[in-house]
């Protein structure tokens, strides 16, 4: 299944919204963050392996413009051919003045 993934972080060599095909016939929303931090070669673990859940401190995910925790099915949430999720890493603020 092909899905469009849009990030702030440099997953494919730049900013830009991607495709990426994920294998199944049933994708979950875990499957596709499964399959970016992958991608990444596990420079980015969206999903902690302890809680089983993204970490709102380090990453903020949408499912078409919503928050994936307003979805009832959170990440179990399945995807169609197409979808667009976003997800962002937050980063630190760095300066001074």
């Amino acid at each position: 299944m092909r899905l469009v993934v849009e990030s702030n972080f440099d997953l494919w060599g730049e900013f830009t919204q991607q495709e990426i095909e994920v294998e199944g016939q049933e994708i979950k929303l875990e499957d596709l963050l499964q399959a970016v931090a992958k991608k990444s070669e596990g420079r980015y673990q969206i999903i902690d392996p302890e809680t089983g859940e993204v970490d709102p401190f380090d990453y903020a995910v949408f499912l078409k413009g919503c928050a994936y925790q307003l979805l009832p099915q959170r990440l179990k949430t399945r995807l169609n051919e197409g979808d667009k999720v976003m997800v962002t890493k937050w980063m630190d603020i760095l300066g001074g003045g």
